[in-house]
């Protein structure tokens, strides 16, 4: 069982989106599943590097924002992200 920030159990791991691959990324998914909407959830195409923003104004906005926050922080190396999941 993950507590949010330490192990996750197989569970996770086995249902988790494809194209997180690291665990630190799938921790983010499990936390951004428990987070409050609007929020939204970025990948980014090459390194699964995850960015999520909940309790936004609207999901647009979540949107917008999270975007953003992907655009700024991503590895150079990674040249696009894509939103997995918003609501």
């Amino acid at each position: 069982m993950s507590n949010g920030t330490i192990g996750l159990s197989q569970t996770q791991i086995d249902t988790a989106p494809t194209v997180l691959i690291a665990h630190r990324d799938i921790r983010q998914y499990v936390q951004y599943t428990n987070s409050r909407a609007p929020k939204a959830f970025f990948v980014a195409a090459c390194s699964g590097q995850s960015f999520w923003l909940e309790q936004q104004t609207s999901q647009q906005s979540a949107e917008k924002k999270t975007l953003e926050q992907d655009e700024l922080n991503r590895q150079a190396s990674d040249p696009c992200c894509t939103l997995l999941k918003s609501e």
